[in-house]
């Protein structure tokens, strides 16, 4: 049933005549959201976060940025990763030293990050949906629908923390401009035993295996055309990996894989009076950059001085930061010249 079905067909409690009053509302619950929240909450604003609740699988990689951050706002995570090895152009392997960077739990962070958020006061809407926003002088009006029936919200500031979504700035105006498309399959695997992170680059995509000592999670990464045929199939596609297959290995029964939009896209405008995207709903960088989860952190840092009036410079700023970044992404691939394919044609 679309949204606005299930709305007219509600029978349950009606609109709801109380409007909660607070300074910033969030829209979005995960790191980029809640991060945004505990900026916010130190500056001694009121906040409301709305997202939804749900399993968060896999294992994330943290940037030593992200890792220092976390640790400055008490919120000590991961597993240190000792070495990155990637297989990328060639079949020898290319080690890199990773001082600072971190493995952990998606699930754990988002859940770590939100219990940060509720303890310094910020408030938290888990199941509602957004319905509509409105401006209005110099206040926001947001409805929402959750389990009792419609709420309206008044807040001096928004903020778009909906990822790739850009749920907000699209409702404002902003449109979602895509510079590539990969898509990603991934599934929990036997693994080394260890912490690390290993790529391995094929003729069609990229592999990624990122585990602790008890979990590890193996991405493919790949054309959306290309996924399309493989995705029920990656068992058998991996069989053909030539160093991975010797770290992981898929049980059998395969449960069906987690399936993500991993290419790189931003939106046309991130912030306006009284309003700012943050994290990915800003710009989203593939994940072979490994920098998603830093670039949210630094957004958050930044919300205190664009929602107290500073916002002018910040799309310019991020639009910048998405060119420098599309720029070393071209660079890394031209280093796989092995496969002449149309997975590495368009993505150099």
């Amino acid at each position: 049933m679309a949204r606005a079905e299930f709305y007219r067909a509600r029978r349950g409690p009606a609109h709801r005549t109380e409007v909660i009053e607070t300074d910033a509302v969030i829209i979005g619950a995960g790191p980029s959201g809640c991060a945004t929240a505990m900026e916010l909450l130190a500056a001694g604003r009121r906040v409301l976060v709305v997202g939804a609740s749900g399993d968060c699988a896999g294992l994330e990689t943290l940037s030593a940025y992200a890792g220092a951050w976390l640790a400055r706002h008490n919120v000590p995570l991961g597993d240190p990763i000792p070495t990155v090895v990637a297989w990328w152009g060639s079949d020898q392997p290319v080690r890199t030293e990773a001082p600072g960077a971190l493995v952990v739990s998606r699930q754990v962070l988002r859940d770590s990050l939100q219990q940060q958020v509720l303890a310094g006061g910020g408030l938290r809407l888990p199941g509602a949906v957004l319905l509509d926003v409105k401006r209005a002088g110099q206040r926001w009006t947001i409805r929402l629908l959750d389990s009792d029936g419609v709420l309206d919200l008044a807040s001096e500031f928004l903020v778009d923390a909906t990822g790739r979504a850009s749920a907000v700035a699209r409702r404002l105006g902003a449109r979602r401009v895509h510079s590539d498309y990969l898509v990603s399959a991934s599934i929990e695997v036997s693994g080394p035993g260890a912490s690390g992170v290993w790529t391995e680059s094929v003729s069609d995509g990229w592999w990624n295996l990122v585990a602790t000592a008890e979990k590890s999670t193996l991405s493919f990464f790949t054309r959306p055309s290309t996924m399309r045929s493989t995705a029920g199939h990656l068992k058998r596609v991996f069989s053909a990996v030539r160093h991975l297959k010797g770290l992981a290995s898929i049980p059998a029964g395969l449960l069906k894989p987690e399936l993500r939009p991993a290419g790189s896209s931003y939106a046309s405008a991130s912030c306006g009076e009284g309003w700012v995207c943050v994290g990915d709903a800003v710009s989203a960088f593939q994940p072979l950059s490994s920098a998603g989860i830093a670039k949210a952190f630094h957004d958050a840092k930044l919300t205190r001085a664009i929602l107290g009036g500073h916002e002018r410079g910040y799309t310019a700023t991020k639009v910048k930061e998405f060119e420098d970044y599309r720029r070393q992404l071209r660079n890394q691939y031209r280093l796989e010249t092995r496969w002449a394919t149309a997975f590495w044609q368009v993505q150099s």
